[in-house]
C-alpha cells in the first residue's frame, strides 16, 4: 500500500545504494530521543533516589567483581580482587571503562552512580543506533518500535543495559558493527573500520567472538559482483584488526597470568565435556520478571521467521543486509550455545542473552517494514503505540517496589568492616561479589571465577581446602542453601561442597555451628559467616 503525507520515507531498492538521510515525522524523531533518553534517566534517578546503605544491590553480584578489580588496579596493588590473588577473570574493556571512575569515585555508593551514567551513554548509543538502522530499512518509526522489543531484555528485565556489567558495553559496539554492515559502500576502508567495531566487541565480551565472526563473514561476501581479489582484500581488512586485538590479548595473558583465556571461564569448564541441556532452555525462556519466565527466546526466533517470511527483504540492498546480519546472530547464538552445553555444567545468566536481543530487534525492523509496505500509516502508528507503551512500562518497572536481593551481603560486610582486623583473610564461593567489595579485605573467591592458575588445580583435584589453609583463611562465608549436617567431636558441624554451582569436581569445607559469628536471611537462603578452623579440614 503506497504511503502518502507525513508518513512518507525513501526506501532502498537497489543491491549497493548510495548514502541518503532519510528524515520521518518529527514527532518520530522525537519519540527516539525520549527512547534514548527516559530509560537512562529513570534508571540514574532510581540509583541516586536509592538509600546509599542498599545502592549496589542494583547491580548483579558479579559486577562487583569487575569494580573489585578497577578499584585494585586504581589503588595501585594489580589485577586483583581483593588483594589476595592475581587474577585475570574479567572481560577487558569493560575493566578498562571502569578503572577510571574507581580511581575518581573512592566511595562505593558514588561508584554505582558514576557506572549508572556511563550505561545511560551507551543506552543512548545503542537507541541512536538501531534508529540508524531502521533510517536504512526506510522506516524509523519501525525502529522505535523495535527498541521496544530489544528493551524487553536490555531494560525491563535490568539484565543486560543497567546491570553494571559488560553486556552495557556489548549492545552498542554489536549494533554498531550491523549498521555498518548494512550501511557499507564496498570500500576498504569502511572494511577496515568495521574490523575495528569487531576487535573492541570481542575485548568487550570474549564469547562474542562468536558474534564477530558470524558478522565478519557477512561483512566479507555482500551481494553483488565481487572479484576473489577484492573479497579477499575485504575479508583480511575486516578480520585483521579482531584477530590482532585477540593475538595481543592472549600474549599478555600468557605473560602475566599463565593462561590464555580467563580463570573464570577455564574454572566453569572443569570436568567438561558436559550434556549440559539447561542452556537450551535458559536461552528458550529467557526474560526473567520477578521470577516468572517471559519466554522471550521463543518470541525472538519467531520473529526471526517471520522476518524471512516477508520475503520483500529480497528486493532491497539495505533489508537483504539487515536479513543476513539477523541469522548471522542466530548462527552465532547456535555456536555459543553449543559451547555452553558441551564445555561448561554453569547455568546462562540474563546477561548472556545479548545476542538473542540484539537478533529480535533486527528481525522487529523488517518485519515492520513489510507491515508498513503493507498496511501504510496503521502499521505505523502502531509502532509509535507500541515505543510510548514500552517507555511507559519500563518507567512504572523501574521504580517497582522490590526486596533487597542481597540484603545478606550487605549486613555480612558491615559485620566484617566493624568485627575484624584489615587484614582478616576471607573465603567464599557463590555471590562474593558484592560482600567482597563492600568488605575490603582479602578473599579467596572459592568458585575460581577471580583466581589464579594454580587454584584451578586445587579445584581438580577436589581439595579447595589446602588452598584455604595455605592462604591463612581465618572466615569461611557462605550464601544459600544449609550444608550436609555432621557430627565432629560431639559437636554439630556443617559439610558445604565448593563451588555451588556446576558440575565439576567439588571440595568439602566443614564449618561448626559454635564457631558461627554471623547469620542473616531465611532457613533456605542464609548468608553465613564462620571462624575457619584449618584442622577440621586437612587430610
Amino acid at each position: 500500500m503506497p504511503e502518502t503525507g507525513r508518513w512518507a520515507v525513501a526506501s532502498a531498492t537497489t543491491a549497493a545504494p548510495s548514502r541518503q538521510v532519510r528524515y520521518t515525522d518529527p514527532r518520530t524523531r522525537w519519540l527516539g530521543v525520549a527512547l534514548a533518553v527516559v530509560p537512562a534517566l529513570t534508571f540514574l534517578v532510581r540509583v541516586i533516589a536509592a538509600d546509599s546503605r542498599w545502592r549496589l544491590d542494583l547491580y548483579e553480584d558479579d559486577a562487583y567483581y569487575y569494580l573489585g578489580v578497577a578499584r585494585s588496579i586504581a589503588e595501585g596493588h594489580g589485577s586483583t580482587f581483593t588483594g589476595l590473588v592475581e587474577t585475570n577473570g574479567y572481560h577487558p574493556l569493560w575493566l578498562g571503562v571502569l578503572v577510571p571512575l574507581a580511581a575518581a569515585f573512592r566511595d562505593p555508593s558514588h561508584v554505582v552512580v558514576a557506572v549508572a551514567i556511563v550505561q545511560g551513554v551507551l543506552w543512548v548509543w545503542s537507541v541512536r543506533e538501531v534508529l540508524r538502522i531502521g533510517r536504512l530499512a526506510g522506516c524509523e518509526a519501525c525502529a522505535a518500535a523495535a527498541v521496544a522489543v530489544f528493551g524487553v531484555l536490555a531494560v525491563t528485565t535490568g539484565h543486560l543495559a543497567f546491570n553494571g556489567m559488560e553486556s552495557a558495553l556489548v549492545l552498542p559496539l554489536l549494533l554498531t558493527a550491523v549498521r555498518r554492515i548494512v550501511d557499507t559502500r564496498g570500500r576498504v576502508i569502511d572494511d577496515l573500520r568495521l574490523g575495528l567495531v569487531l576487535a573492541l566487541l570481542c575485548l568487550a565480551r570474549l564469547d562474542a567472538a562468536v558474534a564477530a565472526v558470524t558478522l565478519g563473514f557477512v561483512a566479507s561476501v555482500p551481494a553483488g559482483a565481487w572479484s576473489r581479489r577484492d573479497l579477499t582484500t575485504r575479508g583480511i581488512a575486516v578480520a585483521a584488526p579482531p584477530a590482532v586485538a585477540l593475538l595481543v590479548y592472549a600474549v599478555v595473558n600468557v605473560v602475566v597470568f599463565d593462561s590464555v583465556i580467563p580463570v573464570s571461564g577455564r574454572a566453569k569448564g572443569l570436568g567438561a565435556p558436559f550434556l549440559n541441556t539447561e542452556p537450551l532452555t535458559q536461552v528458550l525462556k529467557s526474560g526473567d520478571f520477578d521470577g516468572r519466565s517471559l519466554w522471550f527466546g521463543v518470541v525472538a526466533l519467531s520473529l526471526v521467521a517471520a522476518a524471512w517470511a516477508t520475503r520483500t527483504w529480497r528486493s532491497d540492498g539495505y533489508r537483504s543486509r539487515l536479513m543476513a546480519c539477523t541469522l548471522a546472530l542466530v548462527t552465532g547464538e547456535v555456536l555459543l550455545l553449543a559451547y555452553l552445553v558441551t564445555g561448561t555444567s554453569y547455568r546462562v545468566w540474563p546477561w548472556y542473552h545479548y545476542q538473542v536481543a540484539t537478533f529480535s530487534c533486527l528481525a522487529t525492523v523488517i518485519v515492520l517494514r513489510w507491515a508498513r509496505d503493507r498496511y501504510g500509516s496503521m502499521a505505523l502508528r502502531l509502532c509509535m503505540v507500541i515505543a510510548v507503551g514500552f517507555l511507559a512500562v519500563q518507567a512504572a518497572v523501574m521504580f517497582r517496589p522490590e526486596e533487597h536481593a542481597y540484603r545478606g551481603s550487605v549486613e555480612g560486610a558491615e559485620y566484617i568492616q566493624e568485627h575484624t582486623p584489615d587484614d582478616a583473610i576471607l573465603a567464599m564461593g557463590d555471590r562474593a561479589g558484592i560482600f567482597g567489595f563492600l568488605s575490603d579485605r582479602p578473599l579467596l573467591q572459592l568458585e575460581g571465577l577471580m583466581a589464579d592458575v594454580e587454584f584451578l588445580s586445587a579445584m581438580r583435584g577436589g581439595d579447595i581446602a589446602s588452598r584455604m589453609i595455605a592462604e591463612g583463611v581465618d572466615y569461611y562465608v557462605h550464601y544459600g542453601p544449609p550444608g550436609q549436617y555432621v557430627k565432629v567431636d560431639g559437636g554439630d558441624c556443617q559439610r558445604f561442597e565448593e563451588p555451588l554451582q556446576g558440575d565439576g569436581p567439588k571440595s568439602s569445607v566443614v564449618v561448626c555451628d559454635e564457631n558461627r559469628v554471623f547469620v542473616a536471611g531465611d532457613v533456605g537462603d542464609r548468608f553465613e559467616i564462620w571462624r575457619f578452623r584449618p584442622e577440621l579440614n586437612s587430610g
